[in-house]
């Protein structure tokens, strides 16, 4: 669990519900991501533009990599092996190799990079810019540099506590973190289940199915 104010992560034993070991990290700690591959924990530190790799069996930092400006989320591509970590005021996204530890790119996209979340199927990074209200879809490919970000503006849809699609269509509902919160189907979505807040529309077989959604 990270500890914004006091730059550390706590270790909790899940079958006590206790601490069992307090991390130093960098200077605010804002996120948190698992790499099973190489059981290593990676922290996105927002204050001091690194992230910290800490190895899961002892503990202990290993690594600190300087990322851009303002470190708030972190994405893991299990296909290639590799950490996207959204820099919200620089305004880019660095890509971590796991196997190394080292930056093996950059990828300028849109203002205030928040959320991320990666199809493992078509092997895309999606980036949720706050401040440009657009997604940006890079391409990861294993083994080959990624493609050439595209920024994709995001349209909005307000709906209260119902949301109709079309006859063969189908979707999703994504919180603002990127994490899937409700499965859509052809006709009427009940949407009683979600509260008010701003939510993402991804509708399958469409190109450019992502809008942002309103929820009242």
């Amino acid at each position: 669990m990270c500890n914004n104010g006091d730059g550390t992560v706590s270790v909790i034993d899940v079958a006590t519900d206790s601490v069992i070991d307090t991390i130093r990290v960098g200077i605010s700690p804002w996120a948190l991501r698992y790499v099973s591959n190489h059981n290593r924990i990676y922290c996105a530190n927002n204050v001091d533009n690194t992230v910290s790799v800490i190895d899961g069996t002892t503990n202990r930092v290993v690594a600190n990599i300087s990322v851009g400006n303002g470190p708030v989320a972190l994405e893991y591509n299990p296909l290639s092996d590799r950490l996207y970590c959204a820099n919200s005021n620089s305004g880019d996204v660095s890509v971590i190799d796991c196997a190394t530890n080292n930056i093996v790119n950059t990828h300028r996209v849109g203002y205030g990079p928040v959320a991320l979340s990666c199809d493992t199927i078509g092997s895309q990074v999606y980036v949720a810019n706050l401040y440009s209200s657009s997604i940006t879809v890079i391409q990861d490919v294993s083994g080959i540099s990624e493609t050439n970000s595209k920024q994709k503006p995001v349209k909005q849809k307000i709906v209260n506590q119902r949301l109709t699609l079309s006859e063969n269509q189908n979707g999703c509902i994504l919180n603002i973190l990127g994490q899937k919160v409700l499965d859509l189907t052809a006709g009427d979505n009940n949407l009683n289940s979600l509260t008010s807040g701003v939510y993402f529309l991804k509708l399958n077989n469409i190109p450019s199915g992502i809008k942002v959604l309103i929820l009242h």
